[in-house]
Order: structure tokens, then C-alpha cells, then sequence
């Protein structure tokens, strides 16, 4: 799914409120922060955002349901919910997820303090408050899901930016976008990297745990990495 694509089925804003912004332009507004540990079988009833949602899958395995589509999640993964989309979440029932949860905007919006968090469906939607998804004038490739265990680089962004949003040192706010602005980059590399390999298929069919090996390398090229390392993203033990 491209960002001009981000809205999807079960959308109640007013797409004549959307807006077009370039690549260059995009400065991450982050609200709020969170995190949360489910119990079994917690389910989160269906509900619309003001604002768009990103859920980092810190650990554990749930269900989320976005628009008239299912998810299977588990520990790793991205979850990206725009405003205005009606969506609900279930936890496992052996493994319950721990999310951290950030809401923010592609850039400043206005209007945080009169904006309500969210509605519980089938409570009505005050149209004129939701921040509408950019029409992006460079394609971004944001999927609602992203599987992302074999990025090592997205755990350690979550963190600081959770750390940046509690302690507020002097300059937090750039360091938070500095942290958004990656995590974007990242899902944006990560899904072309899974188109590619969804195209190379017919061609040539690598086992599972190849073809996470080559994307973990590809992803994380700049970086040094370990035998232990890749072996443990394709689920192979190094002799």
C-alpha cells in the first residue's frame, strides 16, 4: 500500500481534506506515546482515530482487524492505522501482545488540544477534527502491516523515542522526529524490499529462511554484521 493509498475501506473522513505534501516537507508531529500489556484474549472494541496510529509489536501475537481487513500480528511487526478507519484489536490467548503505541501526524496539523482521541464505533465522528492522511507527491510504500523482527535497528528507535517523549530534555522534539523520520524510512525499504521479493518468486524460489536472511543483509547493509546474527533472523544455528 503507497502513502496516497493510506486510506483505505471503512474511511469516514472527507477525502476533500486531504493534501498533497512532498517527501521533503514531511515533519513528524508525535502527540502521545504509550505502551501496553494485554491480558489473554483482551479485545479492544471497534473504534476511529483522529490521527494515525503507529503500534510497534514489542512481544506476543494478537489479531487486528483495520477496515474490512485481518491481521495476524506478532512480536515485530508495524502496525499503521490512518485517522478516520474503523478498527479493533484481540490479543492471543497464549501469547498476549505488549504494544507501544505512537500517534502522530506526517507534519504539524493544529488543533491537539481540542481533538479528541478517538470515537467508539458506532458514536459519530466529528469529520472536522480528522487529520487527514498527505497524498505524498514521491510514492511511499506504507503497508498497514510491516514485518520488521529482522530489522534490529526498530526496537532500539522505539525506545529512545519513548525516552525522548517522557524525560522532555532540552531539543527533545527534534530528536523525536530524527526517530520518526527513520522509522518511516524504514517501513518505506522494508515493504520495496518485500515487493521485490514477492516479484523474484516465479524466477527463483528461495526457502523462508534465505530469503529473510537476504533481506536482513540488504536492509542492513551499512552495518556489521554477525554469522550469529543473520542465523538467528533465518532461524539457523551457525556451525
Amino acid at each position: 500500500m503507497t502513502g496516497g493509498d493510506l486510506a483505505m475501506s471503512g474511511k469516514h473522513s472527507d477525502n476533500k481534506k486531504r493534501f498533497y505534501l512532498l517527501i521533503d516537507k514531511i515533519s513528524p508531529q508525535v502527540r502521545f506515546v504509550g505502551e501496553y500489556t494485554a491480558k489473554p484474549n483482551w479485545e479492544q472494541r471497534p473504534r476511529i482515530l483522529y490521527d494515525h496510529l503507529i503500534e510497534y509489536i514489542y512481544d506476543g501475537k494478537g489479531l487486528y482487524t483495520i477496515g474490512d481487513k485481518k491481521f495476524q500480528v506478532s512480536r515485530g511487526d508495524l502496525v499503521l492505522i490512518p485517522p478516520g478507519v474503523i478498527h479493533s484489536m484481540k490479543s492471543d490467548s497464549e501469547r498476549p501482545f505488549v504494544r507501544q503505541c505512537v500517534h502522530f501526524d506526517f507534519n504539524y496539523v493544529g488543533g491537539y488540544d481540542s481533538m479528541p482521541a478517538w470515537e467508539w464505533v458506532p458514536h459519530k465522528l466529528q469529520a472536522e477534527k480528522v487529520h487527514p492522511t498527505p497524498i505524498f507527491s514521491e510514492e511511499l510504500n506504507l503497508p498497514p502491516v510491516s514485518h520488521m523482527l529482522h530489522v534490529p535497528k526498530i526496537r532500539p528507535l522505539f525506545c529512545r523515542l519513548f525516552r525522548e517523549m517522557y524525560h522532555k530534555a532540552p531539543g527533545y522534539k527534534l530528536a523525536v522526529k530524527a526517530c520518526m523520520l527513520d522509522i518511516i524510512l524504514l517501513i518505506h525499504r522494508n515493504a520495496l524490499l518485500e515487493d521485490t521479493n514477492s516479484a523474484d518468486e516465479p524466477a527463483l524460489v528461495l526457502s523462508k529462511a534465505v530469503v529473510e536472511a537476504k533481506k536482513f543483509m540488504e536492509i542492513n547493509f551499512n552495518e556489521r554484521l554477525t554469522l550469529s546474527e543473520i542465523a538467528e533472523v533465518a532461524k539457523y544455528h551457525p556451525v
